[in-house]
């Protein structure tokens, strides 16, 4: 498993998970199981869907009192599962910004997979 954050000043944005199960067939249970679920969903304004990721789910809760959403990301390449989580801060970080981080984990699993 490997974790990456990004910060915004004294804001976490992003932060990052990517599980190894070993086989497309146990992450692809593992995916349908834990990893394909969410609770709240509002994804009005997302418009990204990866042609690279076998399987792949996007959902997102607001944080009123907080003033973010926060945006859940998950998607299967072959054995590997990534999660993202971003907080999208209504002025700063958007869904265009989410969608463009999604595509660069896309590219560089993409990459890892050749």
């Amino acid at each position: 498993m490997f974790w990456s954050f990004a910060e915004d000043g004294q804001k976490l944005v992003v932060q990052q998970k990517v599980h190894d199960f070993g086989s497309v067939e146990i992450a692809e249970r593992a995916f349908e199981r834990y990893f394909n679920a969410g609770a709240e969903t509002d994804t009005e304004g997302w418009s990204y869907r990866s042609d690279v990721a076998d399987q792949s789910h996007i959902w997102c809760y607001g944080v009123q009192e907080r003033e973010y959403t926060v945006c859940r990301w998950r998607a299967r390449y072959e054995e590997f599962v990534v999660e993202s989580s971003m907080r999208l801060y209504f002025d700063d970080f958007t869904f265009e910004d989410a969608e463009e981080i999604v595509r660069a984990i896309d590219s560089i699993m993409e990459s890892y997979l050749k």
